[in-house]
């Protein structure tokens, strides 16, 4: 048998039959992990799903913890976000490669600290965990969508904390109360296995009592003094992007804007007008007429282009905001796009990428964000998956958004669990700032989402509806929006001070011993 496939059996069948249980159970957890996403009613598991991986890994050397984590971490993302292969199966596969790595070298980390100091180790690991979710929120590669807090998104008591702490805050918790659970398990010292429960309790019950008394307090009523309707076409693919076939995008939401009641906005989904709409006269005056005969404002998801100083252009996912006369203003370009399918990340350093056809676009990022200023309430727009970064949304609301509007298309991902757990994200941002999000979305889920993070009014998938909602403007600042992600930038700082020492600790015993 040639040796690389003796080499591949072996990695997936070991002869060691420790190494083949572990390995067994690293695969399970992951699986396990993953239900805990929508569309399954499952976010429960998540406080249980890294016992058996913790178990497994802690006091490893940083190798051998590696390697057994970065298991765990890609059957994790294999089956929570296996939906980015509909778009794309290069940045799929790239997504849970890279963002598997970032798993792998904390868990690394805790279980090399493990081996000398258990105590300290098992305190630091929560926030390791939330530095490395807060990590993916950055550069041009981010992608911070996997965060284990979303999986908690059906507990509304629970996350209200979120106000003060973001959702990173809830993924703190996550993971300090499976470390709880693992030593309650292997702990033998039966007083100290009643105090870890009683700290375990503590800390879900604590944060769900104080939100229960904020649902307690909030209002149920939505009759707001900002009305807004999504229009859901709910366009297949094929339909949207035919060339002949773009007059019936703008026909169609010309009559689902004529057919909606009297409301202060309009919104069209990500890309609704799939061209480049103001390069071009004749779709811009359809919009614009649309906009007049119904005497409504109108936010309208659609691509845009700059023509630079060379002749070449840059291109954009965008969104353009018309007035009731029809006039429209300068658009907003989505600033976040989705790494290697919406652009290649630093693809100035590696132009081949740009050039390969391999199923991903090439748009620029915007330069700025911009707000919407009118007389019933000015508004911030998030394209898509902006949604999922929290200091977006708390510079809207600095910048002084009253509400935001969330439009995207997630038709892309079909039936698949991508539009269910796409449709979580907004609970998050909501809470976080106390604020009201209508989201519109091509097949759905539209909604209207509450500074409490409850829901209303919203559509099935695949419908053709369109949804009205009322919504109040932003009060105060939370705490959340005035300090940001503190724990993710305090674990960020751990992690990279762990990695030193660690790195010095080696070196000293590699070279100096």
């Amino acid at each position: 048998m040639p040796n690389i496939f003796r080499h591949i059996i072996d990695s997936l069948w070991p002869e060691d039959s420790v190494l083949r249980r572990n390995r067994f159970y690293l695969t399970l957890s992951g699986f396990i992990l993953a239900i805990a996403w929508p569309p399954f009613p499952l976010g429960f598991i998540a406080l249980i799903a890294l016992i058996i991986p913790l178990d497994v890994i802690s006091g490893k050397k940083f190798g051998p913890a590696f390697k057994s984590s970065y298991l765990f971490a890609f059957v994790y993302h294999l089956f929570s976000i296996y939906w980015i292969a509909w778009v794309t199966v290069p940045g799929a596969l790239a997504a849970m490669a890279l963002i598997s790595l970032y798993t792998a070298f904390i868990l690394a980390i805790y279980s090399a600290i493990y081996r000398r100091f258990p105590v300290p180790a098992m305190a630091l690991l929560p926030f390791l965990w939330v530095g490395m979710e807060y990590f993916r929120s950055l550069l041009e590669i981010a992608f911070p969508w996997p965060n284990l807090s979303y999986t908690q998104h059906g507990y509304l008591a629970f996350i209200q904390i979120s106000e003060f702490v973001g959702d990173l805050g809830i993924s703190f918790i996550v993971v300090f109360f499976n470390i709880l659970l693992w030593r309650i398990w292997r702990g033998k010292n039966r007083f100290r296995r009643a105090g870890l429960a009683l700290s375990a309790g503590l800390i879900i019950c604590l944060p769900t009592l104080y939100g229960a008394h904020v649902l307690g307090q909030a209002p149920e009523d939505h009759d707001g003094p900002i009305s807004v309707a999504l229009l859901q076409g709910s366009v297949d693919l094929e339909t949207k992007w035919d060339p002949e076939m773009k007059e019936f995008n703008f026909r169609l939401y010309d009559s689902l804007a004529k057919a909606a009641p009297p409301v202060d906005l309009l919104v069209w989904p990500e890309t609704a007008a799939p061209a480049y709409l103001l390069g071009n006269f004749r779709y811009t005056r359809m919009v614009s007429q649309t906009a007049r005969k119904v005497k409504t404002p109108m936010l309208v998801g659609t691509l845009d282009f700059n023509r630079l100083s060379d002749s070449t252009y840059e291109y954009f996912n965008a969104a353009v905001h018309f007035d009731s006369d029809g006039q429209h203003r300068p658009p907003y370009h989505k600033t976040k796009l989705v790494p290697f399918a919406e652009t290649v990340s630093y693809g100035d350093y590696v132009p081949w990428l740009v050039n390969l056809s391999l199923g991903w676009s090439d748009f620029e990022h915007g330069r700025e964000l911009k707000v919407f200023e009118n007389d019933f309430g000015n508004y911030g727009t998030l394209i898509c998956y902006e949604v999922i970064f929290p200091e977006v949304v708390n510079q809207y609301i600095r910048d002084g958004a009253d509400f935001l509007i969330n439009i995207t298309n997630d038709t892309w991902y079909g039936y698949s669990s991508g539009p269910y757990q796409h449709a979580v994200m907004a609970v998050f941002r909501s809470i976080e700032n106390r604020i009201y999000i209508a989201r519109a979305a091509n097949s759905g889920f539209s909604y209207f989402v509450d500074k409490y993070g409850r829901m209303y009014n919203k559509s099935g998938l695949y419908e053709q509806v369109i949804l009205t909602g009322n919504l109040y403007p932003a009060g105060e600042l939370t705490t959340f929006n005035r300090t940001g992600p503190v724990l993710g930038r305090a674990g960020l700082l751990i992690i990279g001070l762990l990695s030193l020492i660690l790195a010095a600790v080696w070196i000293k015993e590699k070279f100096w011993h």
